[in-house]
Parts: C-alpha cells; sequence; structure tokens
C-alpha cells in the first residue's frame, strides 16, 4: 500500500520522516540464564530467571513531507518550519493554489489522521480548503481524482514503506 500522497487547494502543511519501529502489540519476552562454578572449580546448574514479558504499547505520530522532501517540521499537529517556494501565492477569488505533499506514518500503528486547516489570522482567514487523494502519486491533481471528490481523513498503515 502506498502512503497517501495528498493534494490540497488553499493552504498549507508542514513536515517529513521516516522511521523503523516495534508494531504495536508486539509481545517482546526475555529470559536470563547464569552459568558459574563453585570454589572446588565444579561447574554448577544453570540457574534462570522468570521468564519476562512485556508488550508493546501504541504510539501513533506522523509527519508531513512537501513533494520536493522538505521537512517543516511538525510538532505534534503544528508546523513549524518554513514554507518551501510555490506553496504560497497571491490569489484572487475563485483562484485554486495546488499544494502537494505525503504524510508519514511515524508510530508503531495503523492510524486514521483527520485532514483539517486553520486559516484564522492569516491573510487566508476564511478560505475553504479542499484535500484529495493523489491515487497514482504523481503530485497532480487529475480529472478522476478531483471526480472521487474530496477526503476528510486518511488511513497510515504501520511500516508503509
Amino acid at each position: 500500500m502506498n502512503k497517501p500522497f495528498i493534494l490540497l487547494i488553499g493552504a498549507l502543511l508542514l513536515g517529513q520522516g521516516s522511521a523503523q519501529t516495534t508494531k504495536a502489540g508486539t509481545v517482546i519476552t526475555n529470559q536470563a540464564a547464569a552459568t558459574f562454578q563453585n570454589a572446588a572449580g565444579q561447574t554448577l546448574p544453570t540457574a534462570y530467571s522468570q521468564v519476562v514479558s512485556s508488550t508493546v504499547l501504541p504510539m501513533p505520530g506522523f509527519d508531513t513531507v512537501y513533494r520536493d522532501g522538505q521537512d517543516g517540521a511538525t510538532i505534534g499537529n503544528t508546523a513549524t518550519g518554513p514554507v518551501p517556494s510555490g506553496y504560497a501565492a497571491q490569489l484572487h477569488p475563485g483562484d485554486e493554489l495546488l499544494t502537494a505533499y505525503t504524510l508519514v506514518n511515524m508510530g508503531n500503528t495503523d492510524q486514521t489522521v483527520a485532514l483539517t486547516s486553520v486559516t484564522t489570522g492569516s491573510p487566508n482567514s476564511g478560505q475553504t480548503v479542499t484535500y484529495y487523494l493523489d491515487s497514482n502519486g504523481d503530485g497532480l491533481l487529475s480529472a478522476q481524482e478531483r471526480a472521487a471528490g474530496p477526503v476528510t481523513q486518511v488511513t497510515l498503515n504501520w511500516n508503509d514503506p
């Protein structure tokens, strides 16, 4: 399965990343063994500890990556990095700004990410932001992808290459 490649019209998000983690729910077991000799040099039977099992807990996390691979330094759900060229423009009513980026699962479990935007306090305050899934991953919004309609969430699979 491919990572969702999202096309955004009218607003911006930031980020980057990729990580290898142990999947949530994995059980890790361990048992220590000790062998030793007594003062007479005799090897004594191996002593074993109790088996200890730990279950890896889910730790969701995601990041966004611009089409050029630039990291917007996403912390939590807040973008803190600079916006690359081509992701901001002066628009007239009815104009569209197409900004492509990829969402990357940085956690250790599958997760669904709600796609929202905040334009309050920006020059684009009150503007409509629409998200489309780039089903063929070419970074362009085709007529078929637009016809499929906007998306409000995407599912990011764990360890999706």
